[in-house]
């Protein structure tokens, strides 16, 4: 952590996690990373993925040996934005363009390409929160400040400042952006 030029982020990420669990004065960086898999899955690809030198990209696999991603969660997505939130992404699967900040994932998600052309995966907007056993699929762009039903398909564009759900999924209702 401490070698990536990512590791503000990583920082954030620890703190955001940190700030969302009870008695989290006791939990140290080591200790999330052994007690909340998915934490560990998210540092990994920070690691893997950010813009590091030859030597940095060494230490980084060697942390890599020494903490394994839990093969139950895959993020495969590079641009992930700050403060993603995860909570229990058991059979979750990211492949997407880009994640926003501050969005959050539930389990049994997938975020993926339509078919086996990598270029057509989604684009996830900033402040996205998307519901349990969602799926996203194909080219398609999520807006800012938008909540994914659970058990929703998604598999047309959705613009911000709206609630969607449904198989297909489809505009519930709008968000007024102008609230606090």
């Amino acid at each position: 952590m401490y070698f990536a030029t990512n590791k503000e982020i990583i920082r954030d990420d620890y703190l955001t996690l940190k700030s969302k669990l009870a008695h989290s004065d006791h939990y140290s960086f080591a200790l999330l990373l052994d007690r909340f898999p998915y934490c560990r899955n998210l540092v990994i690809s920070r690691l893997l993925n950010g813009r590091v030198s030859r030597t940095d990209k060494l230490i980084n696999k060697i942390c890599y040996l020494f903490a394994k991603p839990v093969p139950y969660f895959a993020i495969i997505t590079k641009n992930i934005g700050e403060r993603l939130v995860m909570y229990h992404p058991y059979a979750t699967f990211l492949n997407c363009k880009k994640i926003g900040d501050n969005c959050i994932v539930r389990n049994c998600t997938t975020i993926g390409n339509k078919d086996e052309n990598q270029n057509l995966r989604p684009t996830i907007g900033n402040n996205v929160n998307i519901g349990v056993n969602v799926a996203i699929i194909g080219d398609i762009t999520i807006g800012n400040n938008v909540i994914i039903g659970a058990g929703s398909v998604v598999v047309k564009d959705v613009p911000s400042n709206c609630v969607v759900a449904g198989n297909p999924a489809h505009i519930i209702r709008r968000i007024d952006s102008t609230k606090n």
